[in-house]
């Protein structure tokens, strides 16, 4: 149901201590032809990325807009959403990194959630 994100790229922050923050902010869009309330709806969202040498990074916050949602063309629902994650990882350049989104929509027991895979750069921000 995913159809895309408006946002791909994923800012790398140094903290004092030494380790890397990893922030995204996007947008997601839903194609759907009704309109509901994704935060109604919504019952679970996770995200990871795979760096270039095979690191996998997991988000460790995974949040949505509760309200409002857009209704785009009549052919999407558009929603805000973040992720973000402090991670092991001390050094990090520029690089196109395979990102995986995780969610279920009308989360039922029977159904198996659902994947959203792209390409997204890591951007390390001074």
């Amino acid at each position: 149901m995913i159809d895309k994100l408006s946002n791909y790229i994923i800012k790398a922050y140094k903290k004092r201590n030494g380790l890397l923050s990893f922030h995204l902010r996007s947008h997601l869009f839903i194609k759907t032809n009704t309109s509901f309330s994704v935060s109604s709806y919504l019952s679970q969202l996770e995200s990871y990325f795979k760096l270039p040498n095979g690191d996998k990074v997991e988000f460790q916050i995974c949040a949505f807009a509760r309200e409002p949602t857009i209704t785009f063309n009549g052919k999407f629902i558009v929603t805000e959403i973040r992720f973000s994650t402090v991670s092991e990882i001390t050094k990090i350049k520029t690089c196109i990194v395979d990102l995986t989104v995780i969610y279920s929509l009308f989360g039922h027991p029977c159904i198996d959630p659902d994947e959203y895979r792209c390409k997204a750069l890591v951007k390390f921000m001074y």
